[in-house]
């Protein structure tokens, strides 16, 4: 089959078979910080969150209110 490769914004590269023409794999490296929890971390700044965050961590003090 043929296969034609594409990505995204986000940095996924996607593959898609011509013959079918659908969508055969999603693939993405996952990011430096990945599901690390930074919930309650103390002692960062807002730009240093917002980077943690645009890395993969993740704060759930947000979805607690």
């Amino acid at each position: 089959s043929t296969i034609l490769a594409g990505s995204s914004d986000s940095g996924q590269i996607i593959l898609w078979n011509l013959q079918t023409r659908k969508c055969s794999a999603v693939l993405q490296l996952p990011r430096p910080y990945e599901d690390t929890d930074i919930t309650g971390v103390l002692g960062l700044t807002e730009g240093q969150r917002a980077s943690l965050l645009a890395l993969g961590a993740v704060d759930y003090s947000f979805e607690k209110q």
